[in-house]
């Protein structure tokens, strides 16, 4: 009798004692063990060098004519425009939570409706929304009619609107000019029962306003089988629901007239005049479009399972030892969002990268953020536009940035696969005409040398031209849902939704305060035997070792660069105009960075927002060059 008892105390004994260690560590990821003084008012650090697009004061709403609840930024380093995601219907349409509950423009007038901001970071104008355009009957391509109704945008991406503007010129070569178009890749979550699409536009900077033209045509949509990832391997298929777009500028696709051909009755007219054929390189590659292939990154697949919203947070001492024992206690995000895919813009077809070794681990509640990074380009000794991905990576206790390195271990071989497609033709007789075209793709596959640890989840993820890491974050995940939930709630309430909580309003001393956030800055030196050989701007010294084959090791350095503080809504209004001047703000949430080396700009936005984007100058003697 008394030797059952005995084991079965001395098995409780074990487990707690294994038990608490991991939980112990996981509390301190995610801010339990921080003191909540400690992320008050004196957790400010630069927070004044961060402000709103606009001269209104930091504390109020954006309003309809400013970008706000803004989910990612991308900024064209060579034209200086930026394109903002936003959707102010965010809190009750969530894709990062599975929430589909409403997505009316009830608020419009407040908030303003779902869309597509750009902004000429040069001259630092106001952002202007933009109209999407849809093409006219002609066009081989039909824009789907939720273009106009049901568009929920989430990551964005941008590149020039032909690879002859991103080339790098060869020796002797005059510097490409600036495009006349870009193209803007964006993640759409049009509808709740089904995955998502990936949208392409182009934006014209040839037409009337120049790069404030406030048109966005439509181009083509990515869906369907064309965004099913298959595994080059085996043949596993996933179901994407695009998240995080990174551009991948190779194996474009054939050339498409960047213009919507003219209606009938135009080119049909004798007095139509079709203009001056003239085939130099750059007049030729502003008369086209091409679109990249492009990498991106996965929702959870939620097709067989209710949504409910559980806390990333574990709340008790035995959970993470049950977490391993039963996918009922596991906070691991699904299988998909750990895979990259790459969609090769040249079939039209999507195949999942190889990450030789464990792929990057994800968590609840934190989607998968990608960036992709050249390398410094031929100056620097590299030949790909994705020499990198940098990818966060979350686990129970552990949170890091991953940079995986494109190799060839396997040799190029091992990622050329065989594609054949049917094209359809018109012969010069106007017959139709099916052609079978046998198309080669490569994959690259990519190893992961280097992490970078952090002390909080990675939120949003930004990577310089010189391959350093820019990460926003928030130090306690707990408060960062309380805040969501009491927000979600006061939207479910204004447009009078069943699901809104049937207890009576929060006072605003009685509302969670917003969370704590900050900003850091991930930087390296390279090592060769110790020696320190270069630093990441010194591209000449990088190119010299690379050409000689030798491989550098890196040494990651982090540095705090923006703090804000946990502040409830009494003590925001308790401030007075003068304090909200000098005290400046960040997004509560960031979600989406941006940075402009050139002007020494970061720009943060923040999927939660109601405040808009802000623009944070780099403050000097805090970051490196």
């Amino acid at each position: 009798m008394l030797i059952p008892i005995a084991v079965s105390s001395v098995a409780a004994g074990l487990l707690a004692a294994t038990s608490y260690l991991p939980y112990k560590n996981h509390l301190k990821l995610h801010g339990e063990a921080i003191d909540p003084a400690t992320l008050g008012l004196n957790h400010n650090l630069n927070l004044k060098h961060c402000t709103p697009l606009s001269t209104r004061l930091p504390d109020e709403a954006a309003g309809s004519t400013e970008p706000s609840f803004c989910e990612d930024i991308a900024i064209d380093r060579r034209t200086g425009v930026a394109y903002l995601s936003c959707d102010p219907t965010r809190l009750t349409w969530d894709a990062r939570a599975g929430i589909y509950e409403d997505d009316s423009d009830k608020l419009a007038s407040e908030q303003g409706k779902p869309g597509i901001w750009a902004w000429d970071t040069n001259r630092r104008s106001l952002p202007r929304k933009l109209y999407i355009s849809s093409p006219p009957p002609e066009y081989p391509l039909k824009a789907p009619a939720d273009l106009q109704s049901t568009f929920h945008p989430l990551g964005i991406a941008v590149t020039a609107s032909h690879p002859y503007f991103v080339e790098e010129p060869k020796k002797g070569e005059e510097a490409r000019p600036e495009p006349p178009a870009n193209l803007v890749l964006v993640a759409n979550k049009p509808y709740a029962d089904r995955p998502g699409v990936v949208d392409i536009f182009v934006h014209d900077f040839d037409k009337i306003g120049g790069k404030d033209h406030t048109t966005l045509r439509w181009i083509k949509r990515v869906q369907g089988e064309d965004l099913v990832g298959s595994h080059s391997d085996f043949d596993t298929r996933f179901n994407i629901d695009p998240f995080r777009i990174a551009i991948f500028e190779e194996q474009y696709s054939e050339r498409i007239e960047r213009a919507y051909p003219d209606p009938l009755h135009v080119s049909e007219s004798p007095d139509h005049l079709a203009g001056f054929q003239d085939d130099d390189p750059e007049t030729t590659a502003s008369k086209y479009i091409r679109i990249p292939s492009f990498f991106v990154t996965s929702l959870p697949d939620r097709s067989s399972k209710s949504t409910v919203e559980t806390s990333s947070v574990f709340s008790a001492v035995w959970e993470p030892i049950a977490s391993y024992l039963s996918s009922h206690y596991s906070r691991v995000s699904d299988s998909v969002t750990r895979k990259v895919f790459a969609h090769h813009s040249s079939i039209n077809k999507t195949l999942s990268v190889r990450l030789d070794g464990s792929d990057p681990d994800q968590w609840q509640g934190f989607p998968p953020l990608i960036q992709a990074w050249d390398g410094g380009g031929g100056k620097a000794g590299s030949n790909s536009s994705a020499t990198a991905l940098f990818i966060p990576s979350l686990t129970s206790d552990s949170s890091k940035v991953q940079e995986w390195e494109q190799h060839w271990v396997r040799g190029i071989a091992g990622g050329i696969r065989d594609h054949h497609v049917t094209v359809r033709e018109t012969t010069k007789d106007g017959q139709p005409n099916n052609i079978l075209r046998l198309y080669k793709t490569y994959t690259p596959s990519f190893v992961n040398f280097f992490s970078m640890e952090h002390e909080s989840p990675i939120r949003a993820l930004v990577v310089d031209q010189h391959g350093r890491t820019w990460t926003a974050s928030n130090p306690n995940t707990r408060s960062v849902e309380e805040w969501i939930a009491s927000q979600r709630d006061e939207r479910r309430r204004r447009l009078g939704l069943s699901s809104a909580s049937v207890s009576s309003v929060l006072s605003s001393s009685e509302r969670p305060p917003r969370p704590a956030g900050k900003i850091d800055q991930t930087t390296f030196v390279f090592r060769h035997f110790g020696s320190v050989v270069a630093h990441p701007w010194e591209t000449e010294k990088l190119r010299l070792k690379k050409e000689k084959g030798v491989w550098l090791r890196k040494e990651y350095h982090t540095f705090n660069i923006f703090q804000s503080p946990a502040e409830t809504k009494a003590q925001i209004e308790a401030r007075s105009e003068d304090e909200h001047k000098e005290g400046g703000f960040l997004p509560t949430i960031p979600t989406g960075l941006a940075i402009n080396l050139k002007q020494k700009l970061l720009f943060v936005t923040g999927a939660y927002e109601e405040r808009g984007i802000a623009m944070c100058s780099l403050p000097q003697d805090w970051v490196e060059p």
